[in-house]
């Protein structure tokens, strides 16, 4: 089938207040999601796999699927809570995806080839989707990459954000250091407002777009594991992928080449972010940098 995209879409979205993976964006209703296959169609990808929860399968068809199948070949995977490795049981109900490692986790069936990792709702523009393709292209490397954006601008006007800030060494990832309240001081200084640590604008970061190995489900199998032996009590701790990838460079020495990138990204954290996002769309539909309708001359 070609390259692989795998696409995080069964967050809640509780800071944004509903299904922001399906809210309309672009000049003719387009979302956020449907720009971003549309770039990755252009990067050579010929497959998508979408990540959802079941409660959102028929919201979902409707609004992404039926539009778009006629141009990429597309498959479903269901992030069920109870999905959990063998001789692990739930021990108190719970209503909370478990995150965006165990919807990576979700996909282990469908996957078999090197593949990339995006969220549903953050766009990260056309040329991350070229390098990406590129790295997962040549297997030969066998090692894994990721697309690391400045701080500075991942940032909403409307709140504080949870982000990675990624050590590297020599263009490799070292370490992801998970800041889950970056936001501004009063003085207007970026920092970690849970201590006041003050925090650069050029600081690499993890946006969640990854090109990874199969092999790393055999490690999540027994990573999650380890993560609910301590969390299998609380209802609402997540299992981050970042946080997972920092563990298994740590753990099994594996390689996770870095490409930063001073391309667009734009998110949809709060619903006040969606005027920005929309203006930029707006612009770039203007200067024909898409069409609109966005599939309109894509055979």
């Amino acid at each position: 089938m070609g390259k692989i995209l795998l696409i995080l879409a069964a967050g809640m979205g509780s800071r944004y207040g509903g299904l922001k993976q399906i809210e309309a964006v672009g000049p003719n209703g387009e979302t956020i999601l449907e720009y971003s296959i549309f770039d990755a169609l252009k990067a050579g990808f010929k497959k998508v796999i979408f990540v959802i929860r079941r409660d959102m399968a028929d919201a979902f068809q409707s609004r992404i699927i039926d539009r778009i199948s006629n141009f990429v070949f597309c498959d479903v995977v269901f992030q069920e809570i109870d999905d959990l490795p063998d001789g692990i049981h739930l021990t108190i109900p719970r209503k909370k995806p478990w995150g965006t490692g165990h919807a990576l986790w979700s996909a282990r069936h469908s996957i078999k080839c090197p593949f990339a990792v995006i969220n549903a709702d953050d766009f990260y523009d056309r040329p991350a989707y070229r390098k990406i393709a590129d790295f997962i292209a040549n297997e030969s490397t066998k090692q894994s990459c990721m697309i690391a954006y400045p701080l500075g601008k991942t940032l909403s006007k409307s709140g504080s954000v949870s982000r990675g800030i990624c050590c590297c060494n020599n263009g490799k990832l070292k370490k992801i250091i998970e800041y889950t309240n970056i936001g501004y001081l009063k003085s207007g200084e970026l920092a970690d407002l849970d201590t006041g640590g003050k925090l650069e604008h050029d600081l690499l970061t993890s946006m969640n777009f990854w090109g990874l190995q199969p092999e790393i489900f055999t490690f999540i199998e027994q990573d999650f594991k380890f993560f609910l032996d301590q969390y299998n009590q609380e209802e609402k701790t997540e299992y981050y992928l970042p946080a997972l990838i920092h563990r298994w460079i740590q753990e099994e020495e594996k390689i996770v080449k870095v490409f930063p990138t001073t391309g667009l990204w734009m998110g949809v954290t709060y619903s006040e972010d969606r005027l920005y996002i929309r203006n930029e769309l707006a612009n770039r539909v203007r200067s024909e940098q898409y069409p609109s309708p966005l599939f309109k001359n894509l055979i």
